[in-house]
């Protein structure tokens, strides 16, 4: 269980990823969507049969137990990207006391959900970035119907993966929270609501009023996050909260 960092990582993120194509297409998919949907799930089912099977070798009996009559019995349609993993997260704290091994197992997945918040976190600024730049640099500045067609083109694009990064984020905290006995994660990790990610209206609209003393976004006054190096968010931060970068 939990053999390699890359295992619970890449799971998760192909799920979202699979998840995320899925309700993109919706109910009117192409043929060629709907072929390449049902390869996605063959690739993301033998990832995931591959973990479960390897994850049992390192379970006690009980867990196996559980794992049989809680996991396995989910409604999920047969759709891996619905089915939950047997992770440490998804074990019921009693069984954490019971034995040690789950519980280091447990410690190492809440440094790797962190790691992964993390990853999610930066990816959120930099959608959040490339959508102020969309708007500023395209959308505004089209002049014919092909480049407006285009540019909200690159914006639709752009709020997709804005919002299954904020997915994979949410999940990852909620995780993260319960794993942890830090009480200070819920404040460094905070829930990520879709009004955090909203493009400021000095941006999508120049002439509203009210928008210029916007506050900072918490996922922006993180420790650690420096954005005096990038140029293009530095911009953002000026134009999308009205305030300066020092």
């Amino acid at each position: 269980m939990l053999n390699s960092s890359q295992n619970i990582l890449c799971l998760g993120l192909f799920r979202f990823e699979l998840k995320s194509f899925r309700e993109s297409i919706g109910s009117k998919a192409t043929v060629a969507q709907a072929l390449d949907l049902v390869k996605r799930r063959q690739r993301l089912r033998t990832r995931v049969d591959a973990y479960a099977t390897t994850s049992q070798l390192h379970l006690p009996t009980d867990y196996q137990d559980f794992l049989s009559v809680h996991l396995q019995d989910d409604a999920h349609g047969g759709n891996p990207e619905n089915e939950r993993l047997p992770f440490p997260s998804a074990f019921p704290t009693e069984f954490h006391a019971q034995h040690r091994q789950i519980r280091r197992l447990a410690k190492k997945e809440c440094k790797l959900r962190e790691g992964q918040a993390n990853d999610s976190l930066q990816k959120v600024r930099e959608a959040v970035t490339q959508l102020s730049w969309q708007f500023k640099g395209k959308v505004r500045t089209a002049t014919t119907t092909k480049q407006t067609t285009r540019a909200w083109d690159g914006v639709h694009i752009l709020e997709r993966e804005l919002a299954t990064q904020r997915s994979i984020y949410n999940h990852s905290r909620n995780i993260l929270v319960s794993l942890s006995d830090d009480e200070l994660m819920k404040d460094m990790y905070q829930i990520l609501l879709k009004d955090d990610c909203q493009i400021s209206k000095v941006i999508t609209e120049p002439n509203a009023r009210g928008e210029s003393q916007k506050g900072l976004a918490w996922f922006w006054k993180q420790a650690g996050v420096t954005l005096n190096d990038d140029r293009h968010m530095m911009e953002c931060k000026l134009l999308h909260y009205g305030i300066s970068v020092i």
